[in-house]
């Protein structure tokens, strides 16, 4: 039974909200809604000084006269328009006054997070999902599963997710458990709309650990200044060019995290590699991208170039 509720929630997912949304208000005989999206969160229409965004148009923020003063009711009366939120969807038409707006929902779709066990989560990664562990730094270096994508809570997760993932695939969360919702909900705010659901109890729960990775090692700042002295390792500064420029562990080469995929060449294979940015947040994404490349001699700074600054000698930092 769990079996099947979980390939019927897969095949779902592969619509996304907005679609179903809109199939849903045909069913139910609204016809073609006007679509806004909002990243709303609570229970009533969208409010004055809202952003909303119209489905193939532009973002627009509503004015003090509030819904009245969007685009769909200069049109022709009766016209039905949807407003898709963070977990909920209002329905109305554009001859409802604000308030009543409010209490005419159509359709009411909650964004309900599947709670999946980990041979459903490994059955979903062969279907083509993608892991997305959202966990800190330590706690993904201590163990995650093959193939995930780190992108910490902590950090810019949303502007990260957006730039490395793909909205259009599927998706299966890692999270420490009582955060799943938030990153669900972070996720959906820039178009990931496609989340299967979460490891239920998170890594914790995986009684066989031989199926983890541990990975990247966490080099301490001290630990890096003995190897530099003996062994120096490929030091990769994954930070921002201008960041990158300001001040850097001589010799580091500059690879954006942004642009790490695409210069995956210039990374030696044959000697170690150290990754580090600002604090530790990007390094361990960008391990987590090389260790998918099948690159597995990953060390991974840990505080990052603050950490190193904190505690730098003389000839310890380069300007570039």
């Amino acid at each position: 039974m769990k079996k099947t509720v979980f390939i019927l929630i897969l095949a779902l997912v592969v619509l996304s909200p907005v679609v179903v949304v809109e199939l849903a208000a045909r069913w139910i005989g609204l016809g073609e809604p006007i679509v806004y999206a909002t990243n709303a969160a609570y229970r009533y229409a969208p409010v004055p000084n809202q952003h909303v965004e119209r489905r193939g148009g532009a973002s627009v923020t509503i004015g003090p006269e509030g819904l009245r003063g969007l685009e769909p009711w200069s049109g022709p009366a009766g016209h039905r328009i949807l407003f898709i939120g963070d977990s909920v969807t209002w329905g109305g038409t554009n001859t409802d006054d604000d308030r009543t707006f409010a209490h005419l929902t159509c359709v009411e779709l909650e964004a309900r997070l599947a709670p999946l066990t980990l041979d459903q989560v490994l059955e979903a990664r062969r279907a083509g999902a993608q892991l997305l562990d959202t966990r800190d730094p330590a706690e993904f270096a201590a163990g995650h599963l093959p193939g995930s994508t780190h992108v910490g809570l902590g950090g810019k997760f949303a502007s990260w997710a957006g730039t490395l993932l793909p909205p259009d695939r599927p998706m299966v969360l890692v999270a420490s458990p009582g955060r799943e919702r938030e990153a669900a909900m972070r996720l959906r705010r820039i178009g990931f709309d496609r989340v299967l659901g979460y490891l239920e109890g998170g890594i914790e729960a995986i009684q066989d650990t031989d199926r983890l990775v541990r990975h990247p090692v966490r080099i301490t700042s001290a630990e890096l200044r003995e190897r530099l002295a003996t062994a120096p390792p490929v030091l990769i500064d994954v930070r921002w060019e201008n960041e990158w420029r300001q001040g850097t562990i001589p010799g580091a080469i500059n690879v954006p995290l942004h642009l790490l995929r695409e210069h995956l060449d210039e990374i030696p294979i044959d000697r170690p590699v150290v990754l580090y940015c600002r604090t530790g947040e990007r390094s361990s994404t960008a391990a987590s991208l090389l260790e998918q490349a099948g690159r597995t001699n990953l060390m991974d700074l840990v505080g990052g170039i603050t950490a190193w600054t904190a505690t730098a000698r003389e000839g310890d930092l380069q300007r570039v």
